[in-house]
């Protein structure tokens, strides 16, 4: 849930976490022994901000979003792909 409040309070528009750690959430319950944080090696964030599509944007995001989850032993990176919009001009 942390993960949730931080991309929801980072202020970056358009954000949304990664399906990669939903996956491992529902699966862990669904078919697994359940859910176990302490598994989670990263939660990506995506966002869009078609003001700004440069990659110091991306790295402000980045630095913006581990300052907000600095209390947990996690850290949510922007996946290395994070501006596909850039890729495909």
């Amino acid at each position: 849930m942390r993960a949730l409040t931080v991309a929801r309070d980072s202020g970056l528009p358009d954000a949304w976490i990664g399906a990669g750690v939903l996956r491992d959430l529902v699966w862990g319950r669904r078919y697994g022994t359940g859910f176990d944080l302490r598994t989670v090696r990263d939660v990506d964030v995506a966002f869009f901000d078609p003001a700004d599509l440069s990659r110091d944007n991306d790295d402000r995001a980045t630095a913006r979003l581990a300052t907000r989850y600095q209390q947990s032993p996690r850290h949510i990176p922007l996946p290395e792909d994070s501006d596909p919009h850039q890729q495909h001009q």
